[in-house]
């Protein structure tokens, strides 16, 4: 496996982690087998997605994926993120007089 596909596999796994996924690729390793070179995301509950590449499994996450969040490898504009003014944390004493 190239470094790059593994790369992009990890960044994938923390993404789907993230989204209460945890991905695994396929052990098979016969290239005749017809689950060989997949992967399935396993949600914390329910039924696992299986997925014939690691492609499907990303466009799948940034589907799912909150508004304004995606992985940087995903193309396409990303939304600008604004900083958001503190809230006001001033306390007001309630002294009686």
């Amino acid at each position: 496996m190239e470094s790059e596909e593994k790369v992009r596999e990890n960044r994938l796994r923390r993404w789907a982690e993230g989204q209460g996924y945890k991905l695994e690729k396929s052990r098979r390793r016969d290239p005749r087998a017809k689950d060989y070179g997949t992967y399935r995301l396993i949600p914390e509950r329910g039924k696992p997605k299986d997925f014939a590449s690691i492609d499907a499994v990303e466009v799948f996450l940034t589907r799912q994926a909150p508004e304004g969040a995606r992985p940087a490898s995903f193309p396409g504009p990303a939304e600008p993120r604004t900083a958001q003014p503190p809230a006001d944390r001033s306390v007001t004493a309630h002294l009686p007089f």
